[in-house]
């Protein structure tokens, strides 16, 4: 009799605690998947974002350093934070209506633009559809010191920050930044 009862199977208690172990594990391997999936979106959203701002920046070479899209609000080396260090653009608010945006898509038409158009930043590609990226640029035009600590009067260059801002469910508004510099051709 004692060779059956160390033959036996195992008890109920150890079945109930194997179940509780695999279900803890199998519960992690879900929570980990979504959360896998949430930064794959993040990813795809952030390299959008990214060649989104990085087609303006190649357009922006293009324009000729008169082009009225280099307007600004921001002169002279003390006003030089266009890139948004405030984070302005992550607040649920309209860049352009704070006045913290120099210039929107609205400027950007197929007479003057060639690169990816405004009806791409939307879900379904329509005008009137749910918009998934909103695209700014501010401007920032700058005299260097030509002569010895002063400027001669001329803008040399206009700095220019692209900013890309998307909506984020459980984070609100997020953005990247791409930064270049237009130089005058005739300082």
């Amino acid at each position: 009799m004692r060779g059956l009862r160390s033959q036996r199977g195992t008890t109920l208690v150890e079945a109930m605690f194997a179940l509780f172990v695999i279900f803890i594990g199998a519960f992690g391997l879900i929570s980990a998947h979504k959360q896998g999936l949430r930064f794959s979106a993040d990813a795809r959203r952030i390299s959008r974002a990214s060649a989104i701002a990085q087609d303006l920046v190649e357009q922006i070479a293009l324009w000729p350093y008169t082009d009225p899209r280099f307007t600004t609000n921001h002169y002279g080396p003390g006003n030089l934070n266009i890139g948004d260090p405030g984070q302005s653009f992550e607040s649920s608010t309209s860049p352009m209506g704070d006045g913290i945006a120099d210039h929107s898509d609205a400027e950007l038409t197929p007479a003057n633009y060639q690169g990816i158009p405004t009806a791409a930043l939307f879900a379904d590609g329509a005008a009137g559809g749910t918009r998934l990226f909103e695209r700014y640029w501010n401007v920032a035009c700058v005299d260097d010191d030509d002569n010895g600590g002063v400027g001669n009067g001329v803008f040399d260059a206009c700095r220019i920050a692209v900013i890309v801002r998307w909506g984020d469910p459980q984070r609100g508004y997020r953005r990247i930044v791409s930064l270049t510099t237009k130089i005058n051709p005739n300082p």
